[in-house]
């Protein structure tokens, strides 16, 4: 694989709503930095210095998209949510177009009843945009085997976000490709490569987190008439491994015991190991990736002084770009916490 890290030239263009029209083109960038999380709005901020185009662009809040292209492909998108001029430079602040589902109530309410979670989130994603389709959102979503039920009444005034974040947190995580909000399995989640020693520019921090860490969760649901639906899992093998590690979680969502109990479940199993994770890893050129496969959710192979190697999630990737520089970095999240680990 020819290695491409580290030597990408970016432009800048800047979009009405939706993409279909373009103001500008080729805009020249001086420096951005691009944030991508797995399950959160991912953010830009763009830098241009042109006398020229402080003057005449057009790139106002909501009514604007920010489209950065690396080596000609498009590489982000999403709507302007700010700007500032200082002299002759402009600074463009950005969010992709999942951006909109924290800014769009659910208008039409919502009722659905033992489907899969990931289908919950795509339909929050087009309950949002059936008033005003004009950011041209698509969603497409792949199961992951939790059924969930749920309601989200107009009249709650609820945004949109909330039922995507429900989903979320039932086990269908979600990223942002383009304009297509990926749901589930619907995701990319495959091997995108194997990191080690001199793939790494700087040598990143390995950290341990393990007061996140359950091995028995209690979810207790909307009380009702006195009545509250609770729901009770655990994870033996976790157990016996790490010690009774118990918490308690509230979900007023849930209105049956057996809803309660399947979403302590799915926090169980994303708990059950105490979080091992690299911080802010910046890849070399020499890194046998790509950059367009460093997408959130895709999974890793990484060697790291002082924890060997971890068969790893991405949780993050951050690109900056200054004149004649790139630097990528992850965020890596240890697949089965320090089961992930093999050898030290």
């Amino acid at each position: 694989m020819t290695a491409t890290l580290g030597c990408g030239d970016w432009t800048c263009a800047i979009l009405r709503r939706g993409g279909v029209v373009v103001e500008e083109l080729d805009v020249p960038v001086a420096s951005a930095t691009i944030t991508r999380r797995v399950s959160q709005t991912s953010e830009a901020t763009i830098d241009i210095q042109s006398a020229r185009l402080c003057e005449t662009i057009t790139a106002r809040s909501w009514s604007h998209e920010a489209a950065l292209y690396r080596d000609g492909s498009l590489a982000w998108v999403g709507p302007i949510v700010g700007r500032r001029i200082s002299g002759d430079r402009l600074t463009l602040r950005a969010r992709d177009v999942s951006a909109w589902l924290s800014r769009r109530f659910v208008r039409s309410s919502i009722s659905v009843v033992g489907v899969d979670a990931a289908e919950l989130g795509a339909v929050a994603v087009d309950a949002a945009m059936l008033v005003d389709a004009s950011p041209r959102i698509v969603v497409d979503w792949g199961a992951v085997g939790v059924r969930v039920s749920r309601t989200y009444r107009a009249e709650d005034y609820q945004y949109a976000m909330v039922a995507l974040d429900d989903a979320r947190d039932n086990g269908a995580d979600w990223v942002v490709d383009g304009r297509a909000v990926l749901v589930g399995s619907a995701r990319p989640t495959g091997v995108v490569g194997a990191v080690w020693g001199e793939h790494w520019a700087d040598e990143p921090d390995v950290e341990e987190d393990g007061l996140a860490a359950a091995t028995r969760i209690v979810v207790a649901g909307k009380r009702t008439n006195h009545v509250q639906p609770v729901g009770v899992f655990e994870d033996g093998d976790a157990t016996a491994r790490w010690g009774l590690l118990e918490q308690r979680f509230q979900d007023d969502t849930a209105t049956t015991s057996s809803t309660a109990a399947e979403s302590a479940r799915v926090a169980v199993d994303q708990r059950s190991a105490p979080v091992v994770f690299v911080a802010s890893g910046t890849l070399s050129a020499a890194a046998p990736v790509a950059y367009g496969d460093l997408v959130p959710g895709a999974r890793l192979s990484a060697t790291v002084r002082g924890a060997g190697t971890i068969d790893s999630v991405i949780v993050a990737v951050t690109t900056r770009i200054a004149p004649g520089s790139e630097g990528v970095a992850v965020d890596l999240e240890a697949v089965g916490g320090i089961g992930g680990l093999s050898g030290a």
